[in-house]
Protein backbone atom coordinates (compact mmCIF):
# COMPACT_ATOMS: atom_id res chain seq x y z
CA UNK A 1 0.00 0.00 0.00
CA UNK A 2 2.88 2.01 0.36
CA UNK A 3 4.31 1.59 -2.69
CA UNK A 4 1.09 3.00 -4.39
CA UNK A 5 1.16 6.27 -2.02
CA UNK A 6 4.87 7.21 -2.65
CA UNK A 7 3.99 6.33 -6.52
CA UNK A 8 0.82 8.43 -6.90
CA UNK A 9 2.79 11.64 -4.97
CA UNK A 10 5.93 10.89 -7.33
CA UNK A 11 3.09 10.86 -10.48
CA UNK A 12 1.72 14.19 -9.09
CA UNK A 13 4.62 16.31 -7.76
CA UNK A 14 6.21 15.58 -11.70
CA UNK A 15 2.94 16.33 -13.23
CA UNK A 16 2.86 19.82 -11.21
CA UNK A 17 6.76 20.10 -12.40
CA UNK A 18 5.88 19.57 -15.90
CA UNK A 19 2.79 22.29 -15.49
CA UNK A 20 4.78 25.09 -14.45
CA UNK A 21 5.20 28.28 -17.03
CA UNK A 22 2.44 26.28 -19.17
CA UNK A 23 -0.53 28.35 -18.21
CA UNK A 24 -0.72 32.17 -19.32
CA UNK A 25 -3.23 35.62 -19.14
CA UNK A 26 -2.91 37.90 -21.25
CA UNK A 27 -4.56 41.29 -21.71
CA UNK A 28 -4.77 42.89 -25.00
CA UNK A 29 -5.87 46.69 -26.26
CA UNK A 30 -5.99 46.68 -29.67
CA UNK A 31 -7.24 48.97 -32.76
CA UNK A 32 -9.39 47.77 -35.08
CA UNK A 33 -9.64 48.98 -39.32
CA UNK A 34 -12.23 48.31 -40.33
CA UNK A 35 -12.15 46.86 -44.57
CA UNK A 36 -16.17 46.73 -45.14
CA UNK A 37 -18.90 49.55 -44.73
CA UNK A 38 -22.43 49.64 -43.68
CA UNK A 39 -25.13 51.31 -45.64
CA UNK A 40 -22.87 52.91 -47.75
CA UNK A 41 -21.07 54.95 -45.23
CA UNK A 42 -17.85 54.67 -43.94
CA UNK A 43 -16.40 52.99 -40.49
CA UNK A 44 -14.01 54.44 -38.69
CA UNK A 45 -11.03 52.97 -36.74
CA UNK A 46 -12.54 51.46 -33.79
CA UNK A 47 -10.80 50.06 -30.29
CA UNK A 48 -11.69 47.15 -28.58
CA UNK A 49 -9.95 44.29 -26.09
CA UNK A 50 -9.43 41.02 -25.00
CA UNK A 51 -8.74 39.01 -21.89
CA UNK A 52 -7.54 35.59 -22.75
CA UNK A 53 -6.18 32.27 -20.60
CA UNK A 54 -3.30 30.16 -22.69
CA UNK A 55 -2.14 26.64 -21.92
CA UNK A 56 0.89 25.43 -23.79
CA UNK A 57 -0.40 21.81 -25.10
CA UNK A 58 3.01 20.93 -26.53
CA UNK A 59 6.35 23.24 -26.73
CA UNK A 60 5.83 24.69 -30.10
CA UNK A 61 1.12 24.96 -29.88
CA UNK A 62 -0.72 26.28 -27.35
CA UNK A 63 -4.39 26.97 -27.10
CA UNK A 64 -6.33 29.77 -25.89
CA UNK A 65 -10.20 31.22 -25.39
CA UNK A 66 -11.01 34.29 -23.66
CA UNK A 67 -13.56 37.26 -24.18
CA UNK A 68 -13.32 40.21 -26.61
CA UNK A 69 -14.99 43.59 -27.00
CA UNK A 70 -14.90 45.69 -30.31
CA UNK A 71 -16.36 48.95 -30.78
CA UNK A 72 -17.07 50.97 -34.08
CA UNK A 73 -18.45 54.00 -34.95
CA UNK A 74 -19.70 55.82 -38.35
CA UNK A 75 -18.89 59.39 -39.64
CA UNK A 76 -22.51 60.42 -40.06
CA UNK A 77 -23.07 63.14 -37.30
CA UNK A 78 -25.39 65.60 -38.60
CA UNK A 79 -28.56 65.07 -41.15
CA UNK A 80 -27.94 61.24 -40.71
CA UNK A 81 -27.47 58.86 -37.76
CA UNK A 82 -24.73 58.57 -36.04
CA UNK A 83 -24.48 54.68 -35.51
CA UNK A 84 -21.73 53.03 -33.00
CA UNK A 85 -21.63 49.24 -33.24
CA UNK A 86 -20.07 47.14 -30.33
CA UNK A 87 -18.77 43.49 -30.65
CA UNK A 88 -18.58 41.10 -28.01
CA UNK A 89 -18.29 37.46 -27.30
CA UNK A 90 -16.01 34.60 -26.94
CA UNK A 91 -12.62 33.36 -28.36
CA UNK A 92 -11.16 30.29 -29.31
CA UNK A 93 -8.16 29.31 -31.13
CA UNK A 94 -4.96 27.83 -31.63
CA UNK A 95 -1.37 29.08 -31.62
CA UNK A 96 1.77 27.69 -33.46
CA UNK A 97 5.22 29.16 -32.35
CA UNK A 98 7.90 29.88 -35.26
CA UNK A 99 10.85 29.65 -35.08
CA UNK A 100 11.61 25.60 -33.88
CA UNK A 101 14.86 26.69 -32.33
CA UNK A 102 15.97 27.99 -28.94
CA UNK A 103 15.40 31.80 -29.93
CA UNK A 104 14.00 34.09 -27.14
CA UNK A 105 12.05 36.08 -29.43
CA UNK A 106 9.40 33.89 -30.92
CA UNK A 107 7.15 33.88 -33.93
CA UNK A 108 3.69 32.71 -33.86
CA UNK A 109 0.52 32.09 -36.20
CA UNK A 110 -2.67 31.83 -34.85
CA UNK A 111 -6.02 30.66 -35.93
CA UNK A 112 -8.90 30.57 -34.12
CA UNK A 113 -13.28 31.04 -33.92
CA UNK A 114 -15.20 33.94 -32.06
CA UNK A 115 -18.70 33.66 -30.96
CA UNK A 116 -19.91 36.81 -30.93
CA UNK A 117 -23.27 39.15 -31.76
CA UNK A 118 -23.21 43.47 -32.64
CA UNK A 119 -25.04 45.90 -30.66
CA UNK A 120 -25.79 48.85 -32.71
CA UNK A 121 -26.98 51.99 -30.93
CA UNK A 122 -27.66 55.34 -32.48
CA UNK A 123 -29.32 58.71 -31.83
CA UNK A 124 -32.16 57.45 -32.52
CA UNK A 125 -32.94 54.83 -30.03
CA UNK A 126 -35.87 53.17 -32.14
CA UNK A 127 -32.95 51.62 -34.69
CA UNK A 128 -30.90 50.02 -31.14
CA UNK A 129 -30.85 46.55 -31.83
CA UNK A 130 -28.46 43.08 -31.70
CA UNK A 131 -28.03 40.82 -33.53
CA UNK A 132 -27.68 37.41 -33.01
CA UNK A 133 -24.59 35.25 -31.90
CA UNK A 134 -22.77 33.93 -34.98
CA UNK A 135 -19.55 31.77 -35.50
CA UNK A 136 -16.68 33.92 -36.95
CA UNK A 137 -13.04 33.01 -37.74
CA UNK A 138 -9.77 34.82 -37.43
CA UNK A 139 -6.18 34.37 -38.37
CA UNK A 140 -3.26 36.21 -37.03
CA UNK A 141 0.82 36.41 -36.30
CA UNK A 142 2.59 37.98 -34.00
CA UNK A 143 6.21 37.95 -31.93
CA UNK A 144 6.50 37.12 -28.24
CA UNK A 145 9.02 39.29 -26.64
CA UNK A 146 10.41 38.39 -23.32
CA UNK A 147 10.29 41.23 -20.83
CA UNK A 148 11.14 39.82 -17.25
CA UNK A 149 10.70 36.66 -15.71
CA UNK A 150 6.81 36.05 -16.15
CA UNK A 151 6.24 38.73 -18.54
CA UNK A 152 6.24 38.72 -22.21
CA UNK A 153 5.55 41.98 -24.74
CA UNK A 154 3.38 40.15 -27.51
CA UNK A 155 2.41 42.36 -30.62
CA UNK A 156 -0.05 40.86 -33.17
CA UNK A 157 -1.48 41.73 -36.28
CA UNK A 158 -5.12 39.80 -36.68
CA UNK A 159 -7.65 39.86 -39.93
CA UNK A 160 -11.16 38.99 -38.93
CA UNK A 161 -14.11 38.56 -41.37
CA UNK A 162 -17.76 38.64 -39.83
CA UNK A 163 -20.97 36.47 -40.88
CA UNK A 164 -23.64 38.55 -42.22
CA UNK A 165 -26.13 39.20 -39.76
CA UNK A 166 -29.62 41.43 -40.63
CA UNK A 167 -30.67 44.23 -38.92
CA UNK A 168 -34.04 46.48 -40.02
CA UNK A 169 -33.08 50.72 -40.03
CA UNK A 170 -36.00 52.72 -41.44
CA UNK A 171 -37.97 49.85 -41.71
CA UNK A 172 -35.38 48.56 -44.75
CA UNK A 173 -33.68 45.32 -43.36
CA UNK A 174 -29.79 45.89 -44.41
CA UNK A 175 -27.05 43.45 -44.60
CA UNK A 176 -24.44 44.07 -41.73
CA UNK A 177 -20.68 42.41 -41.86
CA UNK A 178 -18.01 44.26 -40.44
CA UNK A 179 -14.71 42.83 -41.57
CA UNK A 180 -11.76 44.33 -39.86
CA UNK A 181 -8.08 44.06 -39.28
CA UNK A 182 -6.91 44.18 -36.11
CA UNK A 183 -3.61 45.66 -34.59
CA UNK A 184 -3.01 44.66 -30.72
CA UNK A 185 -0.28 45.02 -28.16
CA UNK A 186 -0.94 42.35 -25.52
CA UNK A 187 0.89 42.06 -22.13
CA UNK A 188 1.22 38.16 -21.05
CA UNK A 189 1.67 36.92 -17.50
CA UNK A 190 3.26 33.26 -17.64
CA UNK A 191 2.81 31.04 -14.83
Amino acid sequence: MKNIYYILFISITTLCAQAQERWSVAFRPQLNFPTSSFMDTSIRVGNGLELEATYDVLPHLTFYTGVHWSQFDTNEQFDEDHINFNQSGYILGGRLRLPFNKSKIGYYLSAGTIYSRIRITSDNVAHDQKTTFKVNWQFGAGVQIPVFEHWVFAPEIRYRPASNAKVIINTIEETLAIDFITISAGIVYTF
